[in-house]
């Protein structure tokens, strides 16, 4: 949203920024919060803690660039399944559209930055953070965030001002 309001002038750049920063830490604070809920309520079972573990292993023996590609794809994906939502008129429809799109990206292992401060803090806590490096994790932070911002900000978000440049305003 941030890409076309910038684009037509209607936000700032700094003040998207702004907001965009605020969006980024309070979702941190929230995975961070909800992984000490999640592990310390005992939800987190050793069948869940083995596939959480082999997971965040997987994504943090990822190479940077692997992370930066799977990130745009993530964040086209979530997009997709955001204008989706917007688009259908019956909620179950909307929920099941999000659902089978959200999905797609996890089951895939697709690198999604909000997705990855959940699951890193879930299993970090879990396991003391064993076996988790803390530049390995900065790392996949930054390519991942890179990546969202390449695949939701940039593609999509110029699609969308580029579709909607002059009268007609384009909707699927």
């Amino acid at each position: 949203y941030f890409t076309g309001k910038v684009f037509d002038k209607s936000v700032k750049l700094n003040t998207a920024m702004k907001v965009l920063l605020l969006c980024y830490i309070g979702n941190f604070v929230g995975a961070v919060l909800s992984a000490l809920l999640f592990v310390y309520s005992g939800t987190f079972t050793e069948a869940v803690s083995t596939f959480g573990v082999h997971l965040v292993e997987a994504k943090l023996a990822k190479a940077p660039y692997i992370v930066l590609l799977q990130g745009i794809i993530a964040n086209l994906v979530v997009n997709i399944a955001v204008i989706l939502a917007l688009n259908l008129k019956d909620d179950i429809a909307k929920i099941a559209a999000i659902l089978f799109m959200v999905f797609t990206f996890a089951f895939f292992g697709s690198e999604h930055v909000i997705a990855n401060f959940a699951s890193f803090s879930v299993v970090g806590f879990a396991t003391g953070f064993h076996g988790m490096h803390a530049v390995d994790i900065i790392t996949n932070f930054i390519f991942s965030t890179i990546g969202n911002v390449i695949g939701g900000g940039i593609l999509i978000g110029i699609s969308y001002v580029w579709l909607n440049n002059g009268d007609y305003k384009y909707k699927d």
